[in-house]
């Protein structure tokens, strides 16, 4: 019976094959493969969030910078009347068209000389400076410290700025001092010329040592304004305001 084993055989065949066919399995994708593209739920928050904290930022920045100017108004301000405010660059205007080339001459000065004490070595002590402040005070105001201090406040100079000048002037002293020694031949001519100012004196000696001390304080001013003419013309001076 070939043709019964015949089927019989295609029927096992396809037995096996269906078995076969059954028994596959599809290949496994990776978790890449299987999740498909998503945007992150979160980019759009982070962007956001970005822009709000630099606004935060600014608005905290703007916030101090304004809390900044209100304590220091008076950098900026000179006063308000009426609402309507004066600055400060007006009032410097103002006083740059009064006092400007008076003010910027004598800074000139000043940083001439102290130059100059700087090229010679030439210090000044805070002994130094007292001394001659306790002679000035006694010499106007008799030793007062509160009428000596009204007198300054009365010439707009502060505390620091008359110890300032005191420096400066004993700086001149020391360098021109060995041109303004009063020998006793100019100061017995100059009593021979006025001797009311000693006939007429309660206390003779003081009186003197008064005058001595005046005319020293002439020379020394002739034989400054000489030395400060000299520094000038010698001096490179670049001036970029002219008033």
């Amino acid at each position: 019976m070939p043709t019964a084993k015949k089927a019989t055989t295609i029927r096992k065949t396809a037995a096996r094959k269906t078995s076969v066919k059954k028994g596959i399995v599809a290949p496994k994708t990776t978790s890449s493969e299987s999740k498909s593209p998503q945007l992150n739920p979160f980019s759009k928050f982070e962007v956001l969030s970005k822009k709000t904290r630099l606004t935060i930022l600014v608005i905290l920045g703007a916030l101090l910078l304004g809390i900044i100017i209100f304590l220091n108004r008076s950098l900026f301000i000179a006063g308000i009347i009426n609402g309507e405010p004066i600055s400060r660059l007006e009032v410097i205007g103002e006083l740059e068209k009064q006092q400007g080339a008076a003010v910027f001459n004598r800074l000139i000065d000043r940083k001439l000389i102290l130059q100059e004490s700087e090229k010679n070595n030439i210090e000044v002590s805070q002994e130094e400076i007292d001394n001659k402040r306790k002679e000035i005070i006694q010499q106007v105001s008799g030793g007062d410290e509160a009428n000596f201090a009204q007198i300054l406040e009365s010439q707009g100079l502060s505390t620091e700025q008359f110890t300032e000048e005191l420096r400066v002037q004993i700086l001149v002293e020391k360098m021109l001092s060995n041109n303004i020694e009063v020998t006793d031949d100019e100061f017995n001519q100059f009593l021979e010329s006025n001797p009311d100012l000693i006939e007429n004196a309660e206390n003779q000696d003081e009186t003197r040592a008064q005058l001595r001390e005046q005319l020293k304080q002439q020379k020394l001013q002739t034989e400054y304004n000489t030395w400060m003419e000299s520094l000038r013309n010698n001096g490179d001076i670049v001036r970029f305001v002219n008033y």
